[in-house]
């Protein structure tokens, strides 16, 4: 990632979705519409990493293998709402997907929440059903502190960019 320029116009629109996801009103008490817009900042990031790569899914499990990936979420571990989201997809997992193996199993953790987001974009999730509603609020935890570790490395990457 430190080696990667993002285009402005990638950058603002990161930084537009994930603001929507994290400040605006009318969707704040919904984790499934807080999950969707941060999803689309997450796959801006990562197309815009990997974009040799044309499949989502290996996009993800690319990201989620870079030392990088493995640093941030060993930092977010110390977070306990994102542990406990993370503690959530190794004990009760996504259904017909291999549990994570423990708290450091990036792929896998990675794999569950790619998996939510294809269930609920292909109309596998119910906004009324308790498991659906906390496999997408963990989901959302997770790719929320993601996103917004990343979002903050471009920012002041490009800010630096910006000075010289």
């Amino acid at each position: 990632m430190d080696d990667h320029k993002f285009p402005p116009s990638r950058l603002e629109l990161i930084q537009k979705w994930h603001e929507l996801a994290t400040t605006d009103p009318a969707i704040q008490d919904n984790a499934f519409f807080k999950f969707v817009a941060t999803w689309v900042a997450f796959n801006a990031f990562y197309a815009e990493m990997f974009p040799e790569i044309e499949n989502d899914k290996k996009q993800i499990e690319k990201y989620s293998d870079l030392p990088e990936t493995k640093k941030i979420h060993l930092a977010l571990l110390k977070d306990q709402q994102y542990k406990a989201a993370v503690l959530f997809f190794c004990m009760q997992g996504v259904r017909d997907l291999a549990k994570p193996r423990d708290l450091y199993d990036t792929q896998t953790i990675f794999k569950q929440v790619y998996k939510v987001r294809c269930n609920l974009f292909h109309g596998g999730k119910l906004p009324k059903n308790p498991r659906d509603y906390s496999l997408v609020e963990n989901a959302y935890i997770i790719v929320s502190n993601v996103v917004n570790i990343e979002l903050g490395k471009l920012i002041k990457s490009e800010s630096r960019n910006n000075r010289e």
